[in-house]
């Protein structure tokens, strides 16, 4: 049986008031303007998600594949995933990776002061996932949720990831940087929230030495 889970309230105790003022928007993945979510049956990543608005986190649906997970069975096969069953908030950020030279003022050669920028490509993306891990059958406190969590967070290898945001960043593999947060929630014990540090991951390319 499922049971109609109020994320907006679950949200704003865990994250503040950021997340209460952006869950009733997400309508398209379940919530209702009463921040009311109802699990969906299957997942489908071409359903519609709702982007940040003016700086705002991200809500999307979000799934791993690696072949130490769990084999579930999906529309595309057999396949070893784990997914978040409610929907969570990213944020992701990244700098350009720049080499600045300054150059000193030439006054007799008629040279203003200035400054060589050299671009080295992009680092990385940062990404921020932050989500609530719930007990949508008995309302007691979700250890099995937590567990399948913790199996995810403690495989030391690159994951391949899959939403409608990180495909958007043409992001397909990640790997834990060690940083998880499960903060207390006294309000909804059937509940945990949790933070979770990903970085991008890019293949070495072949290098061709002359």
């Amino acid at each position: 049986m499922a049971f109609r889970i109020n994320l907006q309230n679950r949200f704003s105790s865990a994250f503040g008031f950021v997340a209460k003022n952006v869950t009733p928007r997400v309508a398209d993945i379940g919530l209702s303007n009463g921040g009311l979510y109802l699990p969906l049956p299957t997942f489908d990543p071409q359903l519609p998600r709702a982007f940040g608005l003016n700086g705002a986190p991200v809500f999307d649906m979000l799934e791993f594949e690696h072949p130490s997970l769990p084999l579930q069975q999906t529309n595309e096969g057999a396949r070893n995933i784990f997914r978040f069953d409610m929907p969570i908030m990213i944020d992701a950020s990244r700098t350009k990776r720049n080499s600045v030279t300054q150059v000193n003022e030439n006054q007799e050669a008629g040279l203003p002061a200035g400054e060589v920028v050299e671009s080295f490509g992009w680092s990385p993306w940062s990404i921020r996932i932050r989500g609530i891990l719930i007990d949508t059958d008995n309302h007691h406190y979700p250890y099995d949720a937590l567990e399948a969590l913790m199996e995810l967070v403690n495989i030391h290898d690159v994951l391949k990831c899959n939403s409608l945001y990180t495909n958007a960043l043409d992001v397909t593999s990640v790997y834990v940087t060690g940083q998880i947060g499960l903060p207390s929630e006294p309000n909804f014990p059937d509940s945990q929230p949790f933070t979770l540090e990903l970085k991008s991951h890019e293949p070495v390319s072949a290098l061709t030495l002359t």
